[in-house]
């Protein structure tokens, strides 16, 4: 079954434009070819980040326990407790970073909004 619109058709449910197959679509919703989009240069840039991220945050999980013991005299077990909750903090706040993305906001704009939060918060 073909469907035409404009320059574009569906044909069987993939998207042909000007005989050529787009089986992709970018982050508005227009379709895209897939050799056009993405790749491993992309996956770099995204594990990059992770990893970057996830080094800022053990990070500063360590050095939450030295200045917790250190500048605020607080006790060992205490400064543990409080890395603790930090730690739950974070967690929860990823899966409210999926509750929004899933429901308001679509994955590559709560990836932009977070990226931002996180650099302005290191």
């Amino acid at each position: 079954m073909v469907h035409v619109i404009g320059t574009k058709a569906s044909v069987n449910g993939n998207t042909v434009e000007n005989g050529k197959k787009l089986n992709g679509f970018n982050c508005w919703g227009m379709c895209v070819r897939r050799k056009n989009v993405g790749g491993w240069s992309s996956a770099f840039l995204l594990l990059a980040n992770q990893g970057l991220a996830t080094l800022t945050f053990f990070g500063v999980g360590v050095n939450l326990v030295l200045f917790l013991t250190r500048v605020l005299h607080q006790e060992n077990a205490e400064a543990a407790n409080n890395v603790s909750k930090w730690t739950g903090t974070v967690y929860l706040c990823s899966l409210i970073g999926a509750f929004l993305s899933d429901s308001y906001w679509g994955r590559y704009l709560t990836c932009a909004i977070f990226q931002v939060i996180l650099i302005f918060a290191i």
